[in-house]
């Protein structure tokens, strides 16, 4: 399988845009549900017999966007996005993690309040899965998981799905968890063999896979 070839700084972006597009849109929708019902409203629109009505329909039609958001991250299925960062894992970490969620974290444009959790592929069983919980952070959190072909070989393709499944979305209740999902991958290559993996038969328009390529 082949990734798209990207630089760190575009990792960056993709990790923002990607993983916390959820968290930005929720962020604007209140934001909006705010302003429109405080009582500092346009003297122009005030005036304007149809604004009640269309004040009150917008805030409503906000509200179900934003709770069905928080309960199913914006898919019918529950899941966010998954992303897989392939290169050299010391840089992915150093130039593309770390920088990501600093950004979204600190920067006042976002300021997310997330749970980062890390951990070798080896280390995500069944047993760790039952156990999870929820993230510790109001917007949720991020598991980045190290040794993506690890995992494919530790696990047959409907165990994997299963497993990252069951992270991201309550199986009781479809209700998302709040957990994103990120893999990082040592290679010297775009070009990686991910046969009989879980990437391959994942809902579409839901994975994306990298290549990070160095930028020195």
């Amino acid at each position: 399988m082949k990734a798209v070839v990207i630089s760190t700084e575009e990792g960056v972006n993709r990790i923002i845009d990607t993983s916390f597009g959820d968290i930005q849109t929720k962020k604007s929708l209140s934001e909006s549900i705010s302003e429109l019902s405080s009582d500092e409203d346009d003297d122009e629109l005030v005036n304007d017999p149809r604004y009640p009505e269309v004040k009150a329909a917008t805030i409503q039609e906000n509200s179900k966007k934003l709770e069905e958001l928080r309960k199913r991250a914006g898919n019918s299925d529950g899941l966010l996005p998954i992303l897989i960062l392939a290169g050299n894992v010391s840089m992915i970490r150093k130039d593309v993690l770390k920088p990501a969620f600093e950004i979204a974290q600190d920067d006042p444009h976002y300021g997310f309040d997330f749970e980062v959790q890390e951990m070798d592929a080896n280390q995500l069983t069944r047993k760790f899965v039952e156990s999870i919980g929820k993230p510790n952070g109001k917007d949720g959190g991020v598991l980045v998981v190290n040794g993506l072909t690890r995992f494919i070989e530790m696990y047959d393709v409907n165990d994997q799905s299963g497993l990252i499944r069951n992270i991201m979305v309550n199986p009781m209740g479809g209700i998302s968890t709040g957990w994103r999902v990120i893999f990082v991958e040592e290679s010297e290559s775009e070009k990686i063999y991910l046969s009989n993996s879980f990437v391959e038969n994942w809902t579409k328009g839901n994975i994306y896979f990298y290549y990070i390529a160095d930028s020195k």
